[in-house]
């Protein structure tokens, strides 16, 4: 047992390399196929595991060229095009893009998801004007209130927080977000905190590409202030402004405001890397990988009847493995 580096408990079982998975021998001899095993050691792993594939979304469904060019780079030479024809229809009728619980949901008019928490996104992209459906529209259709008094655009996430009353003169943009919601010209308060998304994502990786836009979101999420004039030293923005100075400036308020979804900054691409790998247990490679017909035949139905011939458990090394030894 060993601590996982997010002060929760881990089980390292014995191995021979470093980079072998947990498994149970047993259990992979029966199922032959790839499966990691680890054992629950608390709430939070349990819930981990729930939240992740609860929210895990599913690949659409490949085209018809790149199924009939897979079928034709596995096809025997000979043959004919009938069958290859009914491998096509096959595999593509077997891909669903939306779920029959999806389909029954939407033909009923039932939610498709229910959620005790507030989702909030804040769009910190460069300030555009923003227009607002069914206000109407200018000479040319597109959607901008320049020079047309027929729409109008709303204010964005900055400006709401720009304006904001007095009471709230020490919330920075992120902790409001996290606690209340702009209804109506009004901050509603929620029990509950939201979960706050922020557009875009941006590279965190220090000196990266996109390090002085990465900390200029921190800066306007993460420092309390009522317009860009304030953050600077002698309020003067006439001259271009250096946000990453400005987030080495203000890095003890930024540190002490609840944590966004962006995360810290890191030092290199690695870094990211091996967090994502961490999260990302499942390994997604079987995907592109080429399933005989019987597979897909049994994917279509629990009751399905699958006719397949299959040496397995008659082979020699099937005979000859002392299967009662080695499952003690």
């Amino acid at each position: 047992m060993r601590d996982d580096g997010h002060d929760q408990p881990e089980l390292v079982t014995a191995r021979n390399d470093l980079l072998i998975n947990p498994h149970n021998r047993l259990q992979l001899q029966g199922w032959w196929a790839n499966v990691d095993l680890k054992p629950i050691l608390s709430i939070h792993v349990a819930l981990q595991y729930i939240s992740k594939y609860a929210s895990k979304s599913k690949s659409r469904s490949a085209a018809f060229s790149e199924i009939f060019n897979q079928i034709i780079s596995t096809s025997q030479e000979d043959e004919t095009s009938l069958t290859t024809i009914q491998k096509l229809l096959l595999h593509s009728v077997s891909e669903r893009d939306i779920s029959a619980q999806e389909t029954t949901h939407l033909l009923l008019g039932i939610p498709l998801y229910h959620s005790s928490r507030l989702f909030i996104s804040l769009n910190l992209n460069k300030e555009a004007p923003r227009w607002l459906r069914g206000t109407g529209g200018n000479e040319e259709g597109v959607g901008t209130s320049l020079g047309n008094d027929v729409g109008h655009t709303g204010k964005s996430p900055l400006k709401n927080y720009w304006d904001r009353p007095e009471e709230f003169e020490d919330f920075s943009l992120y902790k409001l977000n996290l606690t209340h919601k702009f209804v109506n010209g009004y901050w509603k308060k929620y029990t509950k905190e939201n979960i706050v998304r922020i557009w875009s994502r941006l590279s965190p990786v220090h000196q990266g590409p996109h390090w002085e836009e990465f900390c200029r979101v921190k800066v306007l999420l993460h420092v309390r202030h009522r317009n860009i004039e304030q953050l600077t030293e002698n309020g003067d923005i006439g001259h271009c402004i250096v946000w990453s100075t400005l987030y080495d400036h203000f890095i003890e308020e930024i540190s002490k405001d609840p944590s966004d979804l962006l995360g810290p900054a890191v030092d290199n691409e690695e870094e990211i890397i091996a967090e994502e790998e961490e999260l990302e247990e499942e390994n997604e490679d079987d995907q592109d990988e080429y399933r005989p017909d019987w597979m897909i035949l049994s994917k279509m139905g629990p009751n399905a009847t699958i006719k397949h011939s299959s040496d397995l458990g008659s082979r020699d090394m099937d005979r000859n493995h002392d299967w009662l030894s080695d499952g003690k």
